[in-house]
């Protein structure tokens, strides 16, 4: 904070130092000054309307420079000579300031007094107007302040218009909300009513078809009675003519019979009696039986009667709650209608809230034309700024560009360095190589012999293998992991459930959040609104402002304009009065103007302190403006928004009349639909009559003929009795049968599994066994064992070769050593030492073309060793495949016994369901449990298909595989 004070206090220096150079320049721009010619004229720039106050600065420092320098030239001939200046300034605050000066040369005279005068007289003069521009400029104050107090209570009249049409919105929304709700009741009442009538009409038909049914069995049964009674009337027609034809055989014979069968007559009359006491007890029997059917019937006649009372009493409060309907309709219709009254009320309303809104637009869009204006000079600016900085990036671009060479090359140096490195290195490493190779010849030899020992350990896994596939056979166990698989699966798709309904009770929280969301967002529209006029006054009361500043200025520029006329005129007259004065005294008549000369001089310094004063409030002035531009353009936002409000209210209000009219047509529907039930009503009551009335005639008639329906039903279940018996001798012979065929089932079963696995065990010796491949394999194996050790010895015999010719070459070392000493001693060689010395040499280039040969012969062996461990693996994959194979068919015959065991439970269970099907009865699910059971295994089975098939097997065995179980499932 002290190094910002201390800066600022340095920047103020260097402005008022400035400042004091300009005030210099400007008075010695008037004063004395001596020039080798006859007159000269200087010009100087005082300031520019598109410059900066800095610029103008600066500009000013140069000229009091050149200033300085001329008078320091002119202070020689000052002592000499005088001149005598006329001079006239230009002020303006746009083109600066311009002043000229004419010099002549005259000797020292004394200026007279009236020059003095005429002087204070201008100064009263200007005195003046300045007092009378004050009072013009106070009273302009006072009714600019007037207009700011009718345009605040215009203000605050237009926020309490806002306000109360705030709350008739407001109001409108608490009333669309409660119409909203009445129409959602009236809704459910209606479905209510609808789900009444759909019972009733259920109902109806129910009955008629029970009453359809009823008659037909009705018509049936009297068919049945009809013949019984007609064969009644023919067997007592039978017993009248018996009766009458022995009353004329006893009438006839009763004589003879008296004379000579007294005693068989007492006993013919005993068996008469008998047999009418029979045929009298079989009728009180038949009469019981007739009464207790009597009573039945009229019980059931009773409880009728009783049905059709509670029928009538639902029918009754039926139509109750119909009347009560009607008037909770002509209730609504009634404050729909009111509602509607409001609603026109409350559109006029929000009509005159639109006009006014319409205005506040018409002014909002004057003071948007006046920022458009502000815009286009800020757009010029920021082109300017652009263009600068677009200079700036090409320049850092071209920076950039130089700083990556620059990296590249030093990379590239680096790179160089490490190459060198790295070359050095590996003749370091080829060296070691050579060292490496003969430790390899040794590793391979140990691996050699591994390799046989691995080849022992796969034939013993081979057998392992075999007993395990043996093994797997009698294994049952995985056909319950592959139920526990499909549970599994079944605790997956539970998992998957819950999680969806998680995520559903999620998606109502985000809806209710979204909710909440939409409330914070209305009360926020609404502070934004209270902001937006808060705002609107602020704009206001600165836009007055500015105007005033405005006008200010224009009435400034107005009277320096005219001070600027009456400063040439008086140069004018200046001018004539030199002339003049030139012409009289042509010889040497002293004329001094000093003194008036420093008095314009003080005048145009402060012309010029005020012109800048005034240039510091201008631009303070447009940084203000900057601002309040900044602040339009968020009001304009908030502007924007507040149509956007006002369009969504719009369409709320079509979107409720749309529905207003909904209701009143759905409540005509209504209207005519419970017409349509009472006819109904009406119908089903003449309906029930006829049927009451028609039902107790074929009760009457039903009473008369269920006597002889007991009669044959008691027949008829004896028979039934005698065929059970029967029955349940055949089932037990049909199961002893049946269990006999499923041992037999079974132990075949059990045959044929154990068939199949000795033959699947036979083939996979037999290819085992029988692969050429393999049995080529062994041979090549034995061949390359054979020169693998014959590699060896030649081996041993070279490395002795190489020991003896290193011994070799040590003596030879020895012996040249002692040549050359003899040879400095002076003593001569023999030519035996030559002749033994070009021996080595032979024998050494032999030893070294043997030893290249060997090299040779290596490289060979050791490819040949590649080639063998290429091979091993290749039929290392073969075997992994060839127990793929395995697996698959051995899960494909699993399936096929797991089908087969299957089937059979299902035949034991048919048997035990044949031989229990009391107990079945018993325990029988209901349809709806069984059918989702079934679609749940159903979707199950299709879930698991689906994947099935999406899994993509690329080897023949998988796809077999997977095409058994896809037929399976289908199964």
């Amino acid at each position: 904070m002290r190094e910002k004070k201390s800066n600022s206090q340095k920047r103020k220096k260097k402005e008022e130092n400035a400042e004091e150079v300009c005030e210099k320049t400007n008075d010695e721009a008037t004063s004395e000054c001596s020039l080798s010619g006859s007159g000269g004229t200087v010009g100087v720039y005082g300031g520019d309307s598109n410059m900066s106050p800095r610029d103008e600065r600066e500009k000013l420092n140069k000229c009091a420079s050149m200033y300085e320098k001329e008078d320091e030239s002119e202070e020689a001939a000052e002592g000499e000579m005088r001149y005598e200046e006329t001079g006239y300034v230009d002020f303006s605050p746009r083109q600066g300031i311009t002043v000229e000066r004419t010099s002549k040369v005259f000797p020292n005279v004394e200026r007279p007094r009236e020059e003095g005068r005429e002087k204070d007289r201008k100064n009263n003069r200007m005195d003046m107007l300045r007092g009378i521009l004050c009072d013009q400029l106070r009273k302009k104050k006072g009714i600019l302040d007037e207009k700011l107090r009718v345009r605040a209570q215009e203000k605050s009249k237009l926020e309490d218009e806002v306000t109360k049409a705030g709350l008739e919105l407001a109001r409108v929304n608490k009333e669309n909300e409660m119409l909203e709700k009445k129409e959602k009741k009236l809704i459910n009442s209606l479905r209510s009513i609808k789900l009444g009538k759909s019972n009733h009409i259920r109902e109806n038909n129910e009955l008629r078809n029970s009453y359809n049914n009823e008659m037909v069995n009705m018509k049936r049964e009297l068919n049945y009675y009809a013949e019984i009674y007609n064969k009644l009337n023919n067997n007592l027609l039978e017993l009248n003519n018996l009766k009458k034809y022995y009353e004329a055989i006893s009438s006839s014979s009763k004589i003879s019979e008296n004379v000579a069968l007294a005693n068989e007559g007492n006993k013919w009359r005993e068996i008469k009696i008998n047999k009418k006491e029979n045929i009298l007890i079989k009728m009180n029997y038949e009469l019981n039986e007739l009464k207790n059917d009597i009573d039945i019937k009229k019980d059931m006649c009773k409880n009728e009667e009783r049905e059709l009372q509670n029928l009538e009493r639902l029918i009754g409060d039926e139509k109750n709650e119909l009347l009560s309907l009607k008037k909770e309709n002509n209730n609504l219709g009634k404050i729909l209608n009111d509602s509607v009254q409001k609603m026109r009320k409350r559109d006029e309303a929000i009509h005159e809230i639109n006009n006014k809104l319409e205005e506040l637009k018409r002014n909002i869009n004057d003071i948007e034309k006046s920022n458009e204006q502000m815009e286009r000079e800020s757009t010029f600016e920021r082109e300017k700024k652009g263009k600068l900085l677009m200079e700036m990036r090409i320049l850092k671009r071209d920076l950039h560009r130089v700083i990556q060479s620059k990296e590249g090359l030093e990379k590239d140096v680096q790179e160089t360095k490490a190459y060198n490195k790295s070359i050095t290195i590996d003749i370091e490493n080829e060296k070691k190589k050579l060292e490496e190779i003969l430790d390899k010849i040794r590793h391979i030899n140990k691996d050699v012999r591994n390799r046989e020992n691995k080849i022992k350990e796969l034939k013993n896994e081979i057998n392992k293998n075999i007993d395990r596939i043996i093994g797997l056979y009698t294994e049952e166990i995985k056909i319950s992991h592959f139920s526990s698989k499909i549970k599994s699966d079944l605790a997956c798709i539970k998992e998957s459930i819950t999680k969806k309904e998680n995520e559903i009770e999620n998606y109502k929280n985000g809806i209710i959040r979204i909710k909440i969301q939409q409330i914070l967002e209305n009360t926020k529209i609404e502070n934004m609104e209270k902001k937006r006029n808060t705002i609107n006054d602020e704009f206001n009361e600165k836009n007055n402002v500015l105007t005033m500043y405005d006008t200010i200025i224009k009435k400034n520029h107005h009277l320096i304009e005219n001070k600027q006329v009456e400063v040439d005129r008086l140069n004018e007259e200046l001018d004539k009065k030199n002339k003049k004065n030139c012409d009289s005294n042509n010889h040497g008549i002293p004329v001094t103007l000093e003194i008036k000369i420093k008095k314009l001089n003080k005048n145009i310094s402060e012309i010029l302190n005020q012109s800048r004063v005034l240039e510091k409030e201008w631009f303070l002035k447009q940084s203000e403006l900057i601002k309040i531009q900044n602040e339009n353009n968020k009001i304009n936002e908030d502007i924007l928004k507040g149509n956007d409000i006002c369009l969504i209210l719009g369409q709320k209000k079509c979107e409720l009349e749309e529905k207003c009219s909904h209701l009143q047509n759905e409540a005509k529907k209504l209207n005519k639909n419970i017409g349509y039930i009472r006819l109904q009503l009406e119908r089903f009551e003449t309906k029930n009559k006829d049927t009451m009335n028609k039902i107790s005639k074929m009760e009457n008639d039903l009473l008369k003929w269920n006597e002889h329906v007991h009669v044959k039903n008691e027949e008829y279940k004896m028979k039934k009795e005698n065929l059970k018996i029967d029955i349940d001798k055949l089932k037990g012979e049909k199961e002893k049968h049946q269990q006999d065929l499923l041992d037999c089932e079974n132990k075949i079963l059990i045959l044929e599994n154990k068939i199949v696995e000795k033959k699947k065990l036979q083939g996979i010796v037999k290819e085992y066994t029988e692969n050429k491949d393999i049995i080529q394999l062994k041979k090549k194996i034995q061949l390359k064992k054979g020169i693998i050790e014959n590699i060896k010895k030649q081996q041993n015999v070279i490395l002795s070769n190489i020991k003896l010719a290193l011994n070799k070459r040590n003596d030879l070392d020895n012996k040249k050593e002692l040549f050359q000493k003899n040879y400095q001693s002076g003593i001569n060689v023999s030519f035996k030492i030559e002749h033994e010395i070009s021996l080595i040499k032979k024998n050494v280039k032999a030893t070294k073309g043997k030893r290249e040969m060997v090299n040779g012969h290596l490289c060979e062996l050791t490819k040949e060793y590649d080639n063998l461990l290429k091979q091993m693996k290749d039929q290392r994959d073969y075997c992994l495949s060839l127990n793929r194979d395995y697996l698959t068919f051995d899960g494909i015959v699993k399936i096929l016994n797991f089908e087969k065991k299957h089937r059979f439970q299902e035949l034991l269970k048919f048997q035990n369901a044949v031989k229990n099907v009391h107990t079945l009865d018993i325990s029988k699910m209901s349809y709806d449990q069984v059918r989702k059971s079934c679609s749940t295994v159903k979707k199950r089975l299709s879930a698991i298909k689906n994947k099935l098939e999406r899994f993509g097997a690329k080897n023949e065995a998988y796809s077999q595989f997977i095409s058994v179980l896809l037929e399976w499932l289908a199964n």
